[in-house]
């Protein structure tokens, strides 16, 4: 039992230092693209755990949908990680549809000029209920729950995680999306936040 412990306690360990690497890979592509207009499409590094094919938990259908992602186009954030872990959903194969779904709207955020007025269509064309903005009151009684402080290349800012989608009856992706950057600033994937 207590090697089995120790076993789990490294994977997590390895697990922490993978996402670090994923974090500086993806900043480093922010950078690159800030300084020389690049969109890099960094691969994995080899040196990295490897996620499994098929996910066992909701942490590993957010992990694997952060792997096939374009780091220009959408960033998980660590809540995000952390929220996924405290949570089961019971289709993990749905949720990994709707994470990927997530990943290609993102990606065509990113890739289109505009302000994203055609977001609801992407979502509803995939058979998915989208939200873009959580409403007044339930921002104004539970602020801190759908805000954070989102480290935007070594600056931090303050964001509102508005756009919202179901991945279940109980379970919701919360994000922001950076207009400027071009990108969805993902911070929550679980339970759906109170309202």
């Amino acid at each position: 039992a207590q090697a089995r412990a120790d076993l789990a306690a490294k994977d997590d360990e390895l697990r922490e230092k993978s996402e670090e690497i994923y974090k500086l890979r993806a900043r480093v592509a922010d950078l690159d693209h800030a300084l020389n207009g690049n969109d890099l499409h960094l691969e994995a590094p080899t040196d990295t755990v490897p996620v499994a094919l098929a996910a066992t938990s909701l942490l590993d259908a957010v992990r694997i949908a952060q792997d096939e992602a374009d780091w220009a186009a959408i960033e998980f954030l660590p809540a995000a990680l952390e929220s996924a872990k405290r949570v089961q959903v019971e289709d993990l194969n749905d949720a990994l549809t709707k994470l990927r779904a997530l990943i290609d709207v993102a990606q065509d955020f990113h890739d289109s000029p505009g302000d994203g007025t055609w977001i609801k269509k992407a979502f509803e064309q995939r058979g998915i209920r989208y939200s873009p903005k959580v409403g007044p009151n339930t921002k104004g009684q539970h602020a801190d729950d759908y805000t954070c402080l989102w480290d935007n290349n070594g600056e931090p800012r303050k964001i509102s995680f508005d756009s919202h989608i179901r991945l279940s009856q109980r379970h919701r992706v919360y994000w922001y999306e950076a207009k400027q950057e071009r990108k969805f600033v993902v911070g929550h994937v679980g339970d759906h936040l109170p309202n």
